[in-house]
């Protein structure tokens, strides 16, 4: 129930020591699992402004973040609109759905972190 200030000062060290090890063997790597969860977050309809929030909370850091979405960039130029379209085809908007209140269209994109001008090319053809 009470730790003492020594014993939890050398379960402090043995976990630092357990989590070295796990990224010197590369079986922790953010960058991995930075990569991994874009694409997932890509292939769900997510958001930029999604993805980085939620890979911020994880513990990733931002300039990882920013790089690896830089580096998602540069092979898939076109990935907001594409991530906004599957979100649009998931969530029946615009013309994937009933066409009858744009504005709550576009305030449902704007909720899910899309930014204007992607929710306007999405949602364009009404």
């Amino acid at each position: 129930k009470n730790i003492k200030t020594s014993e939890k000062n050398n379960l402090d060290k043995l976990i630092y020591q357990i989590i070295e090890n796990l990224e010197s063997n590369k079986i922790i790597n953010d960058k991995n699992f930075a990569s991994l969860k874009v694409i997932s977050f890509f292939r769900q309809g997510k958001s930029e402004n999604y993805i980085k929030n939620t890979l911020s909370k994880k513990g990733v850091e931002r300039n990882l973040i920013n790089e690896t979405l830089k580096d998602f960039e540069s092979s898939n130029p076109e990935w907001k609109i594409e991530s906004a379209k599957i979100f649009a085809k998931k969530n029946r908007l615009g013309k994937y759905g009933d066409i009858k209140n744009k504005e709550k269209d576009f305030a449902k994109m704007a909720r899910a972190g899309f930014n204007y001008h992607i929710a306007l090319e999405v949602l364009k053809n009404y």
